[in-house]
């Protein structure tokens, strides 16, 4: 009888609940998949993210560390592009640089979730199953490349596009401090975060202003309007020149590189790039198809104001250089945007009962595939770094080392591997994935590396100026032909000056790829560590630190 009662009680559930429920129940399945990784590795296989790891590392233990004192300093200033670095700053009084790291890719994660569901819930008066579909951009190639600080930018540019379009009819007080704090966190997290921000509050005023009668136009609430989305961004601007034109003796960038091809091309995978080249393929020709095909069956409610933004940052990604500001990799960036924005901004209408969940079924499938390549390289990483950590056990705290990839002419052949999927992975199509992973050394070993990002302009830490001359901006990976030259080599018209002399190790990286000849040449310079992919030579000729520094603990 009371089993009777159950059943019917069950079967009282109307659908609209019934329905919230099941999108309650998927929700919070695909989050716990899109997180599931980050349990599975200490510090995720993000190009740039291992740097961000290590200079956080720095950052939080400089005041106690003397062997990273020697070397580095810290400048807390309102520079752009702090996002990443305060997150973790806030965490790591609690937990290693390493668990703040996942962390921080967790709350990027879910940022950038919620950024599109909460802008289609203010977009069209409610949510749906549709953005969910936003699932299968989160991991996205910005994030994949490690721009921690930019990806977690572009959550909270969707958020503050939400919050901006929810108090549109407020008053003007109220929409000001709004997007006064909404600039200025933008402003902190990323540069280009804000600028896509302005993009597209802009074009989403300007649709407004558009859609009233023409004589209307330009009155003088129209004025009043174009002040209030002018105003917030003059505080950001201030702090952005007095960084920029300060008087403070830092390298100068290039503004504007060279328009090429190439990060157009790159750049329509972006906003799907992870892992597998060709699954990513796919999973963007199924959602441009879906999305094409009910734009043509005119099945898709489109919120029309977010379209001119929008436009504006798809033409920008066709013009613009691919470098801008000495930043690399920054057209690229804009499909993500549009992407992003775009799953927000419209809302199918299947013309048949069943079309809706064969739709996500398909794009259901899709996901799981995606978050199964994900783990397994991330699962197989754990490996790489435990290889890493016994490399550079030998090495003595407060010692410097630089780093060489062995790749060389075979960068074509690792290429070629990569894609195939039967040896290590790229970044941005093109990048070994592994290359900033060196940097952790500071964690590991409190060793200087020359490799950390320390842009006076980018980043609040700095190398002290006695050691600048063997750390450039921007340092990256150095030939190791130059480094194990016994005297200068002339390549393109310059002399290449040895610069193994200034360290006391140097660390070989993907030793995996060293010819058999190399490898013995190598062998009989007396390496301290070798193994399949890393190989570590001590400098016996190095200058011996000015006083030896004790381990802190």
């Amino acid at each position: 009888m009371h089993g009777m009662e159950g059943a019917r009680g069950a079967s009282t559930i109307d659908p609209l609940t019934r329905g919230l429920m099941l999108w309650v129940g998927l929700l919070v399945a695909a989050v716990g998949l899109t997180l599931f990784p980050l349990l599975l590795v200490d510090v995720p296989p993000l190009l740039d993210h291992p740097n961000h790891v290590a200079r956080s590392h720095v950052m939080a233990t400089i005041g106690t560390d003397p062997n990273l004192a020697r070397y580095y300093a810290v400048d807390w200033k309102l520079v752009p592009n702090l996002g990443s670095d305060l997150v973790m700053a806030a965490l790591m009084p609690f937990m290693s640089a390493e668990a703040a790291g996942n962390v921080l890719i967790g709350v990027i994660l879910l940022t950038t979730l919620a950024g599109i569901l909460v802008l289609h819930r203010v977009l069209f008066g409610r949510l749906g199953w549709w953005p969910l579909a936003g699932f299968l951009l989160l991991y996205h190639g910005a994030l994949t490349a490690g721009f921690t600080s930019f990806s977690l930018g572009l959550g909270v540019m969707l958020l503050a596009l939400a919050q901006w379009i929810a108090f549109r009819e407020s008053s003007v007080t109220v929409r000001l401090i709004g997007g006064v704090v909404s600039c200025m966190i933008l402003y902190v997290t990323h540069l280009m975060a804000l600028g896509f921000f302005g993009i597209l509050v802009g074009g989403y005023e300007l649709a407004r202003i558009f859609a009233r009668p023409r004589g209307r136009r330009f009155g003088g609430v129209v004025w009043m309007d174009l002040a209030v989305l002018c105003l917030p961004f003059v505080p950001p601007l201030i702090f952005f020149l007095r960084i920029q034109l300060g008087d403070a003796n830092v390298p100068e960038g290039r503004l504007m590189g060279t328009w090429t091809l190439w990060p157009r091309l790159r750049g329509v995978l972006m906003p799907v790039l992870n892992y597998n080249l060709y699954l990513d393929a796919v999973t963007l020709l199924i959602l441009g198809g879906m999305v094409s095909a009910l734009a043509w069956f005119r099945r898709l409610r489109v919120a029309v104001p977010m379209l001119p933004g929008m436009a504006i940052v798809s033409v920008l990604f066709v013009v613009l250089p691919g470098t801008m500001l000495d930043t690399g990799f920054t057209v690229e960036r804009f499909p993500i945007v549009v992407a992003l924005v775009g799953v927000a901004a419209i809302r199918p209408e299947f013309p048949r009962s069943w079309i809706a969940p064969a739709t996500a079924a398909v794009l259901g499938v899709l996901f799981v595939a995606r978050m199964t390549v994900v783990a397994q390289v991330w699962y197989q990483h754990q490996d790489y770094l435990t290889e890493f950590r016994a490399a550079v056990q030998p090495m003595e705290r407060g010692s410097r080392m630089i780093v060489a990839d062995a790749l060389g002419n075979d960068m074509a052949v690792f290429r070629r591997e990569a894609l195939r999927g039967s040896s290590g992975h790229l970044s941005l199509v093109t990048v070994p994935a592994l290359v900033w992973v060196p940097t952790l050394v500071v964690n590991e070993r409190s060793v200087f590396n020359p490799m950390l990002f320390s842009h006076p302009q980018k980043q609040v830490l700095s190398v002290r100026p006695e050691f600048r001359h063997i750390a450039p901006k921007d340092q990256g990976l150095e030939k190791l032909d130059q480094i194990l030259a016994p005297r200068p080599l002339e390549e393109a018209g310059r002399v290449l000056v040895p610069r193994f002399a200034a360290f006391d190790y140097l660390l070989i990286t993907y030793a995996d790829y060293l010819s058999p000849e190399k490898r013995r040449e190598l062998r009989s310079l007396e390496p301290v560590f070798e193994s399949g992919r890393f190989i570590v030579m001590r400098n016996q000729t190095s200058e011996p630190l000015a006083e030896p520094l004790g381990r802190v603990r």
